[in-house]
């Protein structure tokens, strides 16, 4: 009987850290969208860069997939398909972790892993998902800065809704450069 609380503590344990993985993911994008809205983070980032570094990293930028908004387009989607990817295998994890369990040990310790995996949504995102979110943040803000310096005019205009708040920053942080 020892036996059967023990192989439910490691899968138990293997779901937490594969559930907290997945949840982490699964909220990456909306973080992703809350700080590009956030006008006082955004100044933050570039702050801890520097104006003038920022500057100058945004003018080694070309738009390699035809316009600034198709780079910053194709970028996030890469980002994010790379992610969906990993939220992907960490849920494969979940699910054969949750099986043996099933398999093993019966049904009852196999529901004991599903409400590990629910109780994980509670969990804050992981940091190391933000770490990577925060390169996408800051491609954007380089591809954001590097379209108002080539072309002030038609950036401003053609920026979408969604992006308008990081682009006043971008385009104030020209200003102080």
């Amino acid at each position: 009987m020892w036996w059967r609380i023990l192989v439910e503590v490691v899968l138990g344990l293997i779901v937490l850290g594969w559930g907290h993985g997945f949840w982490s993911v699964v909220k990456s994008r909306s973080w992703v969208v809350r700080i590009l809205h956030n006008e006082a983070k955004l100044t933050e980032i570039i702050q801890a860069v520097g104006a003038e570094s920022f500057a100058r990293e945004s003018g080694k930028l070309k738009p390699v997939w035809g316009s600034w908004l198709q780079n910053i387009d194709v970028n996030s989607k890469i980002h994010f398909k790379a992610q969906n990817k990993g939220r992907r295998m960490f849920l494969i994890g979940v699910i054969i972790s949750t099986a043996i369990s099933f398999f093993v040990l019966g049904w009852i310790y196999a529901c004991i892993n599903v409400a590990f995996f629910l109780l994980t949504v509670i969990f804050p995102m992981s940091e190391s998902v933000k770490n990577q979110d925060m390169g996408i943040i800051y491609s954007t803000l380089l591809n954001l800065h590097a379209w108002y310096r080539d072309d002030q005019k038609n950036s401003m205009q053609e920026c979408p809704k969604s992006l308008a708040k990081a682009f006043s920053v971008v385009s104030a942080a020209s200003t102080h450069a």
